[in-house]
């Protein structure tokens, strides 16, 4: 019996079912390799940990600052991130953001120093917290309720599939060519993540370049839902969650493991393992 018949006998209206466009799994590809780019340049440098403590001579706490100076600045920008999207679309947002990854990867092996490289994972955070808003939000706008769910799953792979290849491939790059061919292949994978999205990207017929995307309003207005208890909830339960995976184990087990004497390659796949 099809929707119209039982709309029919129900004496209600046919609900119309949204196909998928053919082209929204184009958008879903381009979309998640553009995604990937920003956590695989996050987690390089947790992947070779020794290679980059021994060459800048930095001790733990230093190299902890690293990694939490990246997240930090994806972290706040993350706020106000929906509005710059607004404001100049969301193919120049993730343009802007992969643009990010690549000059704050130059940036990074530009010369020995630490200063540089604290910039660079700056750069790299901005790319960070754009990305993280950009991306999902593309993908809700060219798939129906019937299938948003599902890829917006598969969209949410985005981090531990970088941590997988980060951890599992860096380790060996960096003993076969040295760490900054890791830092080089991110760069390279994000620029042809940012062609690709050049060339293929496009807004769903009928819908504006510039979508209001849900942000109605000036950004104080959003702050009358921080009322909600939930909202608190959740992110509480998502901060205490990052802080121990992210902040914890995807940092310093690698580190941890090669103390223990489990060499670049073997503490690398146990520590991804820790994130699938």
């Amino acid at each position: 019996m099809n929707t119209q018949t039982e709309a029919t006998k129900l004496g209600t209206s046919p609900v119309e079912v949204v196909k998928t466009p053919r082209y929204a799994w184009v958008i879903l590809a381009i979309t998640y390799l553009a995604s990937i780019t920003a956590p695989l340049g996050q987690f390089k440098l947790a992947a070779i940990a020794g290679e980059i403590i021994g060459a800048y001579g930095l001790n733990y706490a230093s190299f902890g600052m690293l990694m939490t100076c990246l997240a930090i600045i994806g972290a706040i920008l993350a706020f106000p991130a929906a509005f710059i999207c607004r404001r100049i679309g969301l193919k120049a947002t993730c343009i802007l953001a992969m643009s990010c990854i690549i000059a704050g990867g130059f940036v990074e092996i530009a010369t020995s120093s630490v200063v540089l490289l604290y910039m660079g994972r700056f750069i790299e955070g901005i790319g960070l917290g754009l990305i993280g808003v950009a991306a999902p939000t593309i993908i809700s706008l060219w798939f129906p309720d019937k299938t948003r769910g599902l890829v917006l799953g598969v969209w949410c792979t985005w981090v531990p599939m970088a941590i997988t290849i980060d951890f599992n491939v860096a380790p060996a790059m960096a003993a076969g060519f040295g760490w900054q061919s890791v830092f080089f292949a991110v760069i390279a994978v994000t620029a042809v993540a940012l062609v690709l999205f050049i060339a293929f990207y496009r807004m769903p017929t009928g819908k504006s370049s510039i979508p209001n995307y849900g942000v109605e309003g000036s950004m104080s207005d959003c702050f009358k839902y921080l009322k909600n208890k939930y909202i608190w909830l959740l992110g509480l339960t998502f901060l205490v969650f990052n802080f121990i995976q992210g902040g914890v184990v995807n940092t310093y087990y690698p580190t941890y493991l090669g103390s223990m004497g489990f060499d670049m390659a073997t503490a690398g796949f146990m520590t991804s393992a820790c994130s699938k």
